[in-house]
Order: C-alpha cells, then sequence, then structure tokens
C-alpha cells in the first residue's frame, strides 16, 4: 500500500511542476497587450522583418531616381529597324529513284525431252553358306538340375507379347516409364 501512494504522490509533483514550467513560458505573452486605441499587432518574424526592409530600400531607391527623371527630356529615341523575316526551313522533297533501263532478256529455246536408258539392274551379292563347326558330343548323363522352371515373370511377359492389346501397353509403359519427351534423341 505505501508504493501505491509514493506512484500517486511522484505522478502529482510531476504534474505540478510541469503547469508550473508551462505557465511561466506562457505568462510574458499573455501580459503584452495593445491598448485600446492602437490596433493588435502580431509579433513579427524574420521573413516579414526581412520583407519590410525590401520594401523600405525599393522607396529610398524610387525616390533617389526621381530627380533624375525631372530633367528635360530629350528627343524620342529614334524607332528600331524592323529585322527582315527569318526564312523558314522547308523540307527537301524526295527524289524518286530513276526508273531501271529494261533490259532484252534472251528467250530461251526449249528442247524436247531425250529418254534416258533405265538404269542397270543393281548386282546382287549371295554370300557363301556359312560353315558350320563340328557339333560337340552331349554331355555325359549325370547327377544335375532336372528340369529348371521358368520364372512366373517370365510367363507372363510371353503372355503379355501374344495379346492384341500388347503394342498399346508398350507404348504407355514407355510414356510413363521412360524419360521425358524433350530428353529423347530424335
Amino acid at each position: 500500500m505505501q508504493w501505491e501512494i509514493l506512484v500517486f504522490v511522484i505522478v502529482a509533483a510531476v504534474f505540478i511542476l510541469i503547469n508550473i514550467f508551462r505557465s511561466g513560458d506562457e505568462a510574458p505573452q499573455n501580459r503584452r497587450r495593445p491598448p485600446l486605441g492602437e490596433p493588435a499587432r502580431r509579433p513579427r518574424n524574420d521573413l516579414e522583418r526581412f520583407l519590410e526592409e525590401i520594401r523600405r530600400q525599393k522607396q529610398a531607391a524610387a525616390e533617389e531616381a526621381q530627380p533624375v527623371l525631372e530633367e528635360e527630356p530629350t528627343a524620342a529615341p529614334p524607332p528600331r529597324p524592323v529585322p527582315p523575316p527569318r526564312p523558314q526551313w522547308v523540307p527537301p522533297r524526295p527524289v524518286p529513284p530513276p526508273p531501271r533501263p529494261l533490259r532484252d532478256e534472251p528467250v530461251l529455246d526449249v528442247l524436247p525431252a531425250v529418254p534416258v536408258p533405265p538404269p542397270p539392274p543393281p548386282v546382287v551379292f549371295t554370300p557363301p553358306p556359312p560353315v558350320l563347326p563340328p557339333k560337340a558330343p552331349p554331355p555325359p548323363p549325370g547327377p544335375g538340375p532336372a528340369a529348371v522352371k521358368p520364372s512366373p515373370l517370365l510367363a507372363d511377359f510371353r503372355a503379355l507379347l501374344r495379346s492384341p492389346r500388347a503394342m498399346q501397353m508398350a507404348i504407355l509403359l514407355q510414356e510413363v516409364l521412360g524419360p521425358p519427351r524433350c530428353r529423347r534423341h530424335r
């Protein structure tokens, strides 16, 4: 409970000190009031002082320039000669290219077609019959595997090759399992 009272006292003290310092700053401005007969003036800033100084300098310069103007005016200056008008640029017209001279091209004579003899028949090369090596004698009967069973995968593959839809399935498998089309050789 003591902390709450201490915090409240500190906040109140800060508030009172701020108001005292503020009222000290604002008091001189409120005390300056013009008398009833004079119009109320705003406080001047640097810009307004500068502009008034410029006005004073212009008025002083105008007063000095007036005695010079009081002298007798001389004859009016002669009028300036009017310069001749500038020539305007006109783009040149494009010149059309000269026409090409017509050439006499020779007329080619058409000759009658000459029949070409048919090419000779191709020479067919027949290789000699191959010489077979002598047959090796059959291995002697002995203990060994009697009969090898084909794997079930091989049996499925043979059945696939015999079916009429084999080509469709082969193309489908190539598309799915093969490389992408952009990487295939053409």
